[in-house]
């Protein structure tokens, strides 16, 4: 009993000091993000959205960074062979076949200064602002986007809110604090930042898939196109396109 106790005792201390340096580790990664995380945000990039949702492609060791209605769930079903939705949270499980930067104690900082392969797929930013508008401004359900615009316009929820009232929000809010689905891409891809090997496009998504896989970045699965269209005036395009003007000049866009 005795040569029992003295295992067991050994066994608990090896747990404590196992458990006690885990928790040390990511103390020292979760400081580092917070002293790192003021600079991006000066510079317009929302950080923890960028940090949260990108996602290593564990069969490649190349890292996908999700832009809101760039096709980002099917970029992600045909990564994982499976869906999960914009509304995934850091907490909620993670598909197989991908990891995230929590994971692996990767900092952005961490990104900009290693030989990492990343890559992207971003949108006509017309396109992605009537897209965001019809199924996250006009839907019945609640969402980010619509709490966002209902604190902005100081509306009560059953509020009808325009395009025009969408145009407001976006060229009011600063980028980095702007509802992902409306805000610049350059923002929460990190461009300009992240070291961004590759940079696809929903217009041309199926070659650039194709194009990616060739690049040893991805084992593509399946994808399906996407293609969404909404009616905007001329006056409205025009505004949007000077709210979008940096998206437009990085990522080539006419």
């Amino acid at each position: 009993m005795r040569h029992l106790s003295s295992d067991f005792k050994r066994t608990a201390r090896l747990l404590r000091y196992r458990v006690a340096s885990v928790y040390s580790q990511r103390a020292v990664f979760r400081s580092r993000m917070l002293k790192e995380m003021p600079e991006w945000h000066r510079q317009g990039y929302n950080y923890w959205w960028i940090h949260h949702r990108a996602r290593i492609v564990e069969a490649t060791g190349a890292i996908y960074f999700p832009v809101p209605k760039a096709a980002n769930t099917a970029l992600k079903h045909m990564i994982t062979d499976e869906h999960f939705s914009d509304e995934h949270r850091i907490h909620s499980a993670v598909p197989r076949g991908v990891a995230c930067l929590d994971d692996r104690h990767l900092t952005l900082n961490d990104l900009t200064t290693g030989p990492t392969r990343c890559f992207t797929v971003v949108r006509h930013p017309i396109d992605r602002f009537a897209s965001a508008y019809r199924n996250r401004v006009t839907t019945n359900q609640e969402n980010g986007l619509k709490r966002s615009l209902q604190t902005f316009l100081n509306c009560p929820e059953d509020t009808s809110i325009s395009i025009d009232d969408l145009i407001a929000y976006v060229a009011e809010t600063q980028p980095d604090v702007m509802d992902q689905h409306v805000c610049p891409q350059w923002s929460v891809c990190g461009f300009g930042r992240v070291p961004l090997e590759m940079i696809g496009k929903v217009e041309r998504l199926e070659r650039d898939v194709q194009a990616f896989a060739n690049a040893g970045l991805i084992e593509p699965r399946s994808i399906s196109r996407l293609v969404v269209r909404k009616v905007l005036s001329a006056k409205q395009k025009s505004a949007i396109s000077r709210l979008y003007a940096r998206d437009f000049e990085v990522f080539n866009y006419q």
